[in-house]
């Protein structure tokens, strides 16, 4: 194996891993259920906690990377991420599970933010673009199969093989980092972490982003969640003070004084509001609105997927003829018209049509992340990749978050399912359009040609 596919390998192995992990839970949590008697409200938790974890940490274990070697820390993922998916299979109760889904999201942190920072270092210019490409592919691949090898894991032995099934994966990735991937680091970082900036961030977006996924249970109006968030947002206030007058603070706000930068940032919360809403949403309907099996759901939704699979490779030769700015606008307004599409569909739209505007939602998404990704860390000095990664992971997760949330609210306050689709989809459609927008006034044109 060259060692360019194999750092690809390394990266895409703790891209799919993660992505499966991530949407076999949904599948799992009837039998969980049974299976420890627990409440919905553990089970939301036990849900939410790996992207609530994820969130919180996942700026400081770029910045981390930065400093003591990213490849020695992205190992360091692949057995957190075996120890946690261990203590998962092996929870007794739903507050062990709780925890070790808190351990998975650290873990899950460490692969997500270092994966994207090792490509930068790895690859230049279009060989970017197409790790990027192939990167995006394996975590499509992971999102495709997540339902359906954790629906036929739990048929055929139990919700706890999801996490066992974690263990091959996990030793695979660690095995390819250590023999394909080189060391880089942040010359310039510091040796020590910034411990005020780390508490006053983790606060924050913790209770922001806990806040944001438990109002569907508590209500935004709930003197808990606004607490939560009031709370939140005087933290994150502290940190920005903290950060200012740090000597090696975590974040560097200086990167935002980059358009470009700072634009991935507002695309990625754009796109993975898009991209989870219509995930979320779909997923129920085609269960408690057509009948279908939670196999069968996971079915439904392939064609999105593999219409990204099959486009993600082929964004970086457009991208460098048309150039980022219309290659990511484009691909956001598709995204934003195919979700537009579905807000109408009800029990008699045609199968046909379903197809074709989900095939839309996944070939805007590969259209968008890809450059995105690659602009975002292109933009950031090398020597940041770690921390610019993890900032454009913690964008693309809260725009995810808060997408969920805010759709989930929407069919809640709706008279029926499909009404509340219907909103749902259209605010998020005018998300979509408004990352079409960032993307419009921030990325980078085509590349002038030669001798101009």
């Amino acid at each position: 194996m060259g060692r360019g596919w194999g750092l690809v390998g390394a990266c895409g192995v703790g891209i799919m891993m993660t992505a499966v992990d991530a949407t076999a839970i949904n599948v799992a949590l009837a039998d969980i259920q049974a299976d420890l008697g627990t409440g919905v409200s553990s089970l939301q938790l036990i849900v939410n906690a790996f992207t609530l974890a994820l969130v919180v940490s996942v700026v400081t274990v770029g910045r981390l990377g930065d400093m003591l070697g990213r490849r020695r820390v992205y190992v360091w993922g692949f057995v957190g991420y075996a120890a946690a998916s261990v203590a998962c299979a092996l929870a007794p109760g739903d507050v062990v599970l709780i925890a070790a889904r808190l351990a998975l999201g650290v873990a899950g942190a460490i692969l997500f933010s270092l994966s994207l920072a090792l490509l930068r270092a790895g690859f230049r210019d279009e060989r970017l673009s197409w790790a990027i490409g192939m990167y995006a592919t394996l975590a499509a691949v992971g999102l495709a199969i997540g339902p359906l090898v954790g629906g036929g894991l739990v048929d055929l032995v139990s919700w706890r093989a999801i996490f066992w099934a974690n263990l091959p994966l996990a030793a695979l990735g660690a095995w390819l980092t250590l023999a394909h991937v080189d060391e880089s680091r942040d010359p310039a970082a510091r040796s020590r972490i910034d411990l005020p900036g780390v508490v006053t961030l983790g606060a924050g977006l913790g209770a922001v982003v806990l806040a944001v996924v438990q109002s569907s249970e508590w209500g935004w109006g709930s003197a808990a969640t606004v607490s939560l968030l009031a709370g939140g947002c005087a933290a994150l206030a502290l940190f920005v003070a903290v950060e200012r007058a740090s000597a090696s603070p975590i974040v560097d706000f200086s990167m935002f004084r980059d358009a470009t930068f700072s634009g991935c940032n507002v695309v990625c919360v754009a796109l993975f509001w898009v991209v989870f809403a219509f995930l979320f949403v779909f997923g129920l309907y085609f269960q408690q609105v057509e009948g279908d099996s939670a196999l069968l759901a996971g079915l439904r939704l392939v064609p999105y997927a593999v219409a990204f699979m099959i486009a993600a490779p082929r964004i970086g030769a457009l991208v460098e003829r048309l150039g980022s700015r219309a290659v990511v606008a484009g691909s956001m307004l598709l995204m934003a018209a195919g979700v537009l599409g579905l807000s109408e569909v009800d029990p008699g739209t045609p199968a046909w049509l379903m197809v074709v505007l989900g095939v839309a939602v996944g070939v805007g998404n590969a259209g968008a992340i890809v450059p995105v990704n690659a602009e975002g860390v292109s933009a950031a000095p090398s020597s940041q990749a770690g921390l610019a990664a993890g900032i454009l992971v913690m964008s693309r997760y809260l725009g995810a978050v808060v997408g969920v949330a805010v759709v989930g609210e929407l069919l809640d306050g709706a008279d029926d399912f499909v009404a509340g689709l219907s909103v749902g989809m259209k605010a998020t459609a005018a998300v979509g359009l408004a990352g079409a927008v960032a993307a419009a006034l921030t990325l980078r044109g085509p590349a002038p040609a030669a001798g101009e």
